[in-house]
């Protein structure tokens, strides 16, 4: 039946049940009722029952955490979204510094705030491949600038760790381009994405590198020459691969 049918038989008082739906029955408090009466009396472009099935349908797509903010009154989509923005912000402040931990930890805190923004949490997943490939950088060039005379694991636990942070990041572009390959399918829209597939072969030219190198080991004749390519530099507050060392519990 379409709308304007459906319009013709309320205004007749005739009942307008599609075929193949169920009823709920539900007790509200009588100033809900009459508001709800009001909003959807005769010549309302959606009946009483298409509202309800229509918020039930969004209700029950929420996350478990939204649909209990929901029901407790607590629900207020335009305070998270400027928290979502916060974090986002200062996720691409610290991004725009090269403050790789940093920037890693706001993006990871935004991709579980995110929720069912599926955009954004592409936007996290990318930005999050991005500053562990940064971090594997740099956990190499540390390594390199030990003294190979001293006994030290620094050589094997860098690249170990450096090995570990290339697969998250990699892990994190499959994720992104799965979901963009699932709205491609909805929209029929190009799921290809060149800079994560770009990224993704850098983390891959990366591992293998790395494998060659630790393998060789700190006193190989073929990586001394590499040493002196890397200087000390003082690591901040903000950037410490030590942190990101510490924080891995290796």
């Amino acid at each position: 039946m379409n709308k304007k049918n459906r319009l013709e038989e309320r205004s007749k008082g005739k009942p307008t049940i599609p075929e193949g739906k169920a009823t709920i029955y539900v007790r509200v408090a009588p100033k809900l009722k009459n508001d709800f009466a009001e909003m959807t009396k005769s010549g309302s472009e959606y009946s009483q029952g298409e509202i309800i099935e229509k918020l039930l349908e969004y209700f029950l797509e929420q996350p478990a955490d939204v649909r209990k903010a929901i029901l407790e009154g607590n629900h207020d989509p335009i305070k998270q979204f400027s928290e979502l923005i916060e974090i986002q912000s200062w996720g691409d402040r610290a991004f725009a510094a090269q403050k790789w931990v940093w920037a890693l930890q706001e993006y990871r805190s935004l991709e579980k705030r995110a929720e069912a923004a599926e955009g954004l949490k592409r936007y996290s997943w990318y930005k999050q491949a991005f500053c562990l490939n940064e971090i594997a950088i740099s956990l190499r060039r540390e390594a390199f600038m030990e003294d190979a005379n001293e006994e030290s694991t620094i050589w094997e636990k860098h690249f170990y760790l450096a090995q570990q942070a290339l697969a998250t990041s990699i892990e994190y572009l499959k994720k992104m381009i799965a979901s963009l390959e699932q709205e491609a399918d909805k929209s029929q829209k190009n799921s290809q994405h060149p800079i994560a597939l770009f990224n993704w072969a850098c983390c891959s030219s990366h591992q293998a590198q790395y494998l060659i190198e630790e393998s060789l080991g700190p006193k190989n004749e073929l990586i001394k020459p590499l040493r002196g390519l890397f200087s000390k530099e003082k690591i901040d507050f903000f950037n410490p691969v030590n942190f990101y060392v510490e924080a891995s519990g290796a």
